[in-house]
């Protein structure tokens, strides 16, 4: 005789090393995420994070649903690049900005999917290639390549 009754569909979990490729970051910044309550997490028996895949999805392409505050959550990585330098820019970043816009950058995906190189390649200088870090990293993210480190 066999059990007919069925378990309810559960969502995937991923694990943090997964949600950290997903948004171009180090694991322990997903952590940290989950610790902010920026991210919700699920323990296992273990003591283990994991995260709902919906969810992780949902920040990947626009604010989650019942989050009033769009800056308690990661940084949605479908947003237009202009989104990272929110309110009053100053002449450098609209230059910044016309240079990466001119060299086909929309999206912060598309920003970090870039090397500090292809920046380069792009025309920006030194100087600016670094506030493309530091304001990347004030997000959690980072160019591709580089490791995410402490923001001043």
């Amino acid at each position: 005789m066999s059990d007919t009754r069925r378990m309810p569909e559960t969502d995937s979990l991923l694990t943090p090393a997964e949600v950290a490729q997903m948004f171009r970051v180090d694991p322990k910044t997903v952590t940290r995420w989950a610790q902010a309550g920026k991210l919700e997490s699920i323990r296992t028996l273990g003591g283990h994070r994991r995260y709902r895949e919906t969810e992780v999805r949902a920040l990947l392409t626009g604010t989650p649903a019942g989050k009033e505050n769009a800056e308690e959550a990661p940084v949605p990585l479908g947003v237009p690049v202009h989104e990272l330098w929110p309110g009053t820019r100053t002449d450098s970043a609209r230059k910044l900005l016309a240079h990466l816009q001119g060299a086909g950058v929309a999206t912060v995906r598309d920003l970090t999917a870039c090397s500090a190189g292809m920046l380069d390649d792009y025309g920006l200088r030194p100087a600016q290639i670094d506030h493309v870090r530091l304001v990347l990293a004030r997000k959690g993210l980072t160019l591709s390549g580089e490791i995410l480190g402490k923001v001043a």
